[in-house]
């Protein structure tokens, strides 16, 4: 996972920026779980671009939780949890979507 997070211009002048390192159990998590997430993500959303929008803010939101996440008694189960949460979220927001885009000749669908 690349994150678009970079150190802070040290004056060289250098055009590239090296990534921020991510902890190394982070991106163990993230190896071992992100097939297996972006399955459900797909699954539910059954658009291959929002799965991996999903699974994508996902893996951020535990990113910036992981310190926190790492004190939970059940890792695996919290962050399933988040996952959980933006799938649902990104599946309201294309719900969404879909009735504003239905044609209503006294705009009934749009207001909702």
């Amino acid at each position: 996972m690349h994150e678009d997070v970079f150190r802070a211009d040290d004056g060289s002048g250098s055009a590239t920026q090296e990534p921020l390192p991510l902890p190394l159990d982070f991106e163990a998590h993230y190896v071992m779980n992100q097939e297996a997430w972006h399955s459900y993500a797909l699954y539910r959303l059954a658009v291959n671009d929002v799965a991996e929008r999903a699974v994508h803010r996902a893996f951020l939101e535990v990113l910036r939780n992981w310190d926190t996440l790492l004190t939970e008694p059940n890792l695996p189960q919290q962050t399933w949890s988040i996952l959980r949460r933006v799938v649902g979220d990104e599946a309201l927001c294309a719900a969404r979507d879909g009735i504003t885009a239905m044609p209503s000749t006294i705009g009934l669908y749009p207001a909702l």
